[in-house]
């Protein structure tokens, strides 16, 4: 069984597995990024979703949802459109500091 890539479920088209393309999509519409409210959202047991992302990618939901806002951050930072108060909401996160600290943990580097 093939296993997809973070780069190829957010590339842009979908990936033809329909409960990923079904969580891609979630995690893009949704402003809250918690595995509860995707299964929620998507009417399925959240320990049938994560096992069959699990088994389709090799990486939990939940690391697949935060890999997502990292990478979210760091792009709508780099595009300089938005305030940081903004890109966290925008991402998930409750609060700027949530957001700088998960940054600053992904990649040290990274500064607005």
């Amino acid at each position: 069984m093939k296993k997809y890539s973070f780069d190829e479920l957010f590339a842009g088209a979908t990936v033809g597995e329909p409960i990923l393309d079904a969580v891609v999509t979630a995690i893009r519409q949704t402003h809250t990024l918690q595995s509860d409210d995707i299964a929620i959202l998507l009417d399925v047991r959240k320990r049938d979703l994560g096992s069959a992302v699990l088994l389709l990618t090799g990486m939990t939901l939940e690391t697949l949802i935060h890999t997502w806002r990292i990478r979210q951050a760091r792009d709508l930072l780099a595009a300089g459109q938005l305030s940081e108060r903004e890109i966290a909401y925008r991402c998930g996160w409750t609060s700027l500091r949530g957001m700088r600290r998960n940054l600053a943990r992904a990649d040290p580097t990274i500064t607005r």
